[in-house]
């Protein structure tokens, strides 16, 4: 099986590009992430049973699902705005060079990466080779 029941990945951990995302995803899985059973689960403990004694257990019900209609949200900062208590308690990392993840001690998520480019060259054409 490649999978067997579902699952839902939270925050940074979904592999969602840019933006945190909540995935959920079952693939077909005889299970579902709520741990309900699907069609391919019965059928699957049918064809099992041919070749196999299955001890006589209850399977537990589906779980009722509610619809808790629309939640109000309301912004209260943004990310920027919360970068300083992000990095609490260390606060932010200073190097000449990006640091990867694993230099970080960090093993998820996202880093943000900034720099000050001197008055200079802000209004020159650069032209960085690396």
């Amino acid at each position: 099986f490649y999978m067997y029941m579902g699952g839902t990945n939270f925050g940074f951990l979904n592999g969602g590009g840019s933006t945190p995302r909540i995935t959920s995803y079952d693939y077909d899985a005889p299970l579902t992430e709520a741990g309900d059973t699907t069609t391919k689960f019965h059928v699957l403990r049918e064809t099992i049973a041919k070749y196999e004694k299955i001890p006589e257990i209850p399977i537990p019900p589906n779980t009722t699902k509610f619809a808790y209609g629309k939640v109000q949200m309301t912004q209260l900062s943004t990310f920027l705005d919360a970068v300083p208590k992000l990095s609490a308690p260390h606060g932010p990392v200073n190097s000449t060079f990006p640091l990867a993840m694993e230099k970080l001690g960090q093993s998820y998520g996202f880093i943000l990466y900034r720099t000050q480019i001197p008055p200079e060259f802000a209004q020159s054409a650069v032209v960085l080779n690396i």
